[in-house]
C-alpha cells in the first residue's frame, strides 16, 4: 500500500510535541457521545472557515487553542458539538513560530507553557492564603517548605516525580493525596515499560529532572457548548499528557496536568495511570505517539496526523492492568468497560485508526480489550514488549507497528480465540466462552453481545428443511483484517441436519470458523471447524443433535489489504444424513 511519509521525526526535534487527555466515558453515555460526535466540532467548523477564505490562519490558530481548552472566547458560530482532541495545534503552531504575527504568538504562548509559567492560562493568582515570597525567586524554587509564585511542590521520597500544586485550600493535604495516588500505580507501570525520560532540568521544565505533574484549579470561563462532546480539561476530561523537551532520537520526556477537583473521586485515579502510560510511550517512541500521516482509509494532508490505535488502547488496558479488583466495578465500567461495551466495532479492523472527531472514535478507546485478552492469556510482559519492538518503526509505517505488535503476541495464535471471547455471552450448561473476561474482571459486563451479521431477526435466523434438488443456502460475506463476523442459526424442528460449507471463502488460509452449539439434552459446545471441507451435524447423533448455533467467522491477517470474501452455504437437505 502506497503512503507518503510525512515531516514525522523531523517536526518531533522541531517542536513541542502535543498532549493527550483522559475523558470519563460511562457506559450508558458512550453512544450518546458518538452520536453528538455526529454534529460538526469546534476544529472542523474553524477549518471550513478557513478553506472559505472567511478565517486567516493566524487566527484559526488561536481559535483552535480557544476550543482545545474551552476557552470562552471562540466566537459563538465555532463552538458546534464541542472540541475534539487537537493533536496537530501544537504541532503547527511550533512549526510556523517564526511567520506567525507577534500578536498571534503572544495570544498562543498561555497556552504553550508549563502551568506554573506565569504566562500560562492555568497561572495561580495570588490569593491571601499565599504566603510572602522572595522577589529572586521563581516557581521552579518552590518546595515542601512554601509557595513561590502563586505554586508549591512536593517531591516523592522514592519515585522522580515532582507534584505541583496551587496555594489554595488544603494544598498541603492535597498534595499528599496526589503522592499517596502516585504510589499505586508508578512501579507497576515502570516495571513493566521502563522509566521516563527525565526532562532538561531547566527552570522552566521544574527546576530539576524530575517528571512533573501540575494539578491546577480550573478556570471560572468554560466554554458553553451546543452538544453533549466536552473539549479537555472540562467536563469530561481529568487530565493531559504532554510530549517535552529533551527529544533525542525518537524518544521525549513530558509533563501531566491533571484537574484538582477530582481529588476524592476514583476515576482520577484510573485518569492518571492512564496519563502516566502516555509519559511512558513518549519513552519509547514519541513520533509514533503523535500519529501518522496516511491510513489504509485514505490520504490525509501533512500535520493533520492520525492517532494509531495501540496510543489509546494500551493506556486504556493500563488502567485494568493497575486498578482491576482494587476499585470500584462502577469506576472501572465508566474509565475502561463502558468503551467496549457501546463502542467497539467487531466488523472493523482491530487497527481501526481515524481522526479525531470521527463518530467512530471511541473505537481506539474499545480496542484496549485486545489487550486485555493479551494479559489474560500471557501475561502484561508482551505489551511491554510490543514498545520496545515498537521503539525502531518510522512514525508513518502503519504496516511496521502492526509487525511489532504481532511479533509480541501473534495475531494468527489468538485472534480467533479472541473473536469467540468477545462473543460475551454465558452460554449454559457448557460454558463454552471459557475463560471469559469476567472470569478475569468481575466487574466486566459480561452478557452484552456483538450484532449478528445473518440472524438479528427470526425470518433470516431459522433454518428450514429442504428438498434433495435444492441449492443449499448460499450467504455472502466479506470479512476485513482482524475482525470477525457473528451469526445466529436455528434448525427447525423437521430439519434432519445441517452441513457447513466454507471452500467458498478466500484466501482460506486466514479465516478461521467456530461455532457455539446448543446441543439437545447436553448444552453449549465450541467447535472449531475446517475451511477446506464440509462439516455435518446429524441430528439422529445424540452428539449432534443440534438445537441453536453461532458461528463466529474471523480473519487472522494482519495485513491491510487481506480482506477475505466469497460465500459459506448451509445446507438442509436429507441427503447429507441419509
Amino acid at each position: 500500500m502506497t503512503r507518503r511519509r510525512p515531516l514525522a521525526v523531523l517536526l518531533v526535534v522541531l517542536v513541542i510535541l502535543t498532549g493527550t487527555t483522559s475523558s470519563v466515558v460511562r457506559a450508558g453515555d458512550a453512544v450518546a457521545a458518538q452520536q453528538d460526535q455526529a454534529a460538526e466540532r469546534s476544529q472542523q467548523l474553524i477549518a471550513e472557515a478557513v478553506e472559505s477564505g472567511r478565517l486567516d490562519y493566524d487566527t484559526s490558530l488561536v481559535y483552535r487553542a480557544y476550543a482545545l481548552f474551552g476557552d470562552s472566547r471562540l466566537p459563538e458560530q465555532y463552538v458546534g458539538s464541542g472540541a475534539f482532541e487537537d493533536n496537530s495545534l501544537f504541532v503547527e503552531a511550533k512549526l510556523n513560530w517564526d511567520t506567525l504575527s507577534p500578536s498571534t504568538r503572544d495570544q498562543l504562548t498561555p497556552f504553550l507553557v508549563r502551568p506554573t509559567d506565569s504566562r500560562s492560562i492555568f497561572a495561580a493568582k495570588q490569593t491571601a492564603n499565599t504566603p510572602p515570597q522572595d522577589g529572586n525567586q521563581t516557581a521552579a524554587d518552590a518546595g515542601d517548605t512554601g509557595c513561590v509564585d502563586g505554586w508549591t511542590a512536593a517531591v516523592h521520597p522514592t519515585y522522580p516525580i515532582k507534584v505541583w500544586m496551587e496555594c489554595t485550600g488544603d494544598y498541603a493535604g492535597d498534595l499528599d493525596q496526589v503522592l499517596s495516588i502516585v504510589d499505586e500505580y508508578w512501579q507497576k507501570e515502570v516495571d513493566l515499560m521502563g522509566p521516563p525520560m527525565p526532562d532538561t532540568g531547566t527552570a522552566e521544565a521544574g527546576g530539576d529532572t524530575r517528571l512533573d505533574l501540575y494539578v491546577v484549579d480550573m478556570q471560572n470561563d468554560l466554554l458553553p457548548r451546543s452538544g453533549g462532546t466536552r473539549s479537555p480539561l472540562t467536563d469530561t476530561a481529568l487530565a493531559m499528557a504532554i510530549a517535552d523537551y529533551p527529544v533525542v532520537g525518537k524518544t521525549a520526556s513530558g509533563y501531566m496536568i491533571a484537574r484538582r477537583e477530582y481529588l476524592g473521586a476514583e476515576l482520577l485515579h484510573t485518569t492518571l495511570a492512564h496519563e502516566f502510560f502516555h509519559v511512558l510511550q513518549y519513552a519509547h517512541n514519541v513520533a509514533i505517539t503523535q500519529g501518522f500521516s496516511a491510513t489504509p482509509y485514505g490520504e490525509f494532508e501533512v500535520l493533520k496526523l492520525v492517532p494509531y490505535w495501540f496510543f489509546e488502547a494500551t493506556a486504556t488496558w493500563m488502567e485494568t492492568y493497575i486498578y482491576r479488583g482494587k476499585l470500584s466495578d462502577r469506576t472501572l465500567n465508566e474509565s475502561v468497560h463502558g468503551y467496549f461495551v457501546t463502542s467497539f466495532l467487531y466488523g472493523e479492523p482491530l487497527y481501526t485508526s481515524v481522526q479525531r472527531g470521527s463518530s467512530i472514535e471511541l473505537q481506539m478507546y474499545a480496542s484496549y480489550i485486545w489487550f486485555m485478552f493479551m494479559q489474560q492469556e500471557a501475561g502484561a510482559a508482551p505489551i511491554g514488549q510490543m514498545w520496545r519492538n515498537l521503539e525502531s518503526v518510522d512514525q508513518d509505517d502503519f504496516d511496521g507497528t502492526l509487525a511489532a505488535i504481532d511479533a509480541a503476541f501473534p495475531f494468527a495464535a489468538h485472534f480467533r480465540d479472541f473473536a469467540v471471547r468477545n462473543f460475551n455471552l454465558d452460554l449454559e450448561p457448557g460454558d463454552p466462552i471459557t475463560p471469559s473476561y469476567k472470569d478475569w474482571d468481575p466487574s466486566f459486563p459480561e452478557g452484552v453481545r456483538p450484532k449478528f451479521t445473518v440472524g438479528e431477526k427470526r425470518a433470516d435466523r431459522t433454518l428450514e428443511a429442504s428438498a434433495p434438488d435444492d441449492p443449499p443456502r448460499e450467504i455472502d460475506d466479506t470479512i476485513k483484517p482482524l475482525s470477525a463476523h457473528y451469526d445466529f442459526f436455528v434448525p427447525a424442528d423437521d430439519v434432519p441436519g445441517v452441513t457447513l460449507d466454507f471452500s467458498g471463502m478466500t484466501p482460506s488460509d486466514t479465516l478461521d470458523v467456530d461455532v457455539l452449539v446448543n446441543i439437545k439434552d447436553k448444552g453449549w459446545e465450541r467447535r472449531q471447524l475446517p475451511v477446506d471441507e464440509p462439516t455435518t451435524l446429524c441430528r439422529s447423533n445424540p452428539d449432534d443433535d443440534v438445537k441453536s448455533f453461532y458461528l463466529v467467522l474471523s480473519n487472522h491477517t494482519f495485513d491491510t489489504d487481506g480482506a477475505l470474501g466469497g460465500s459459506f452455504t448451509i445446507d438442509t437437505s436429507p441427503d447429507a444424513c441419509a
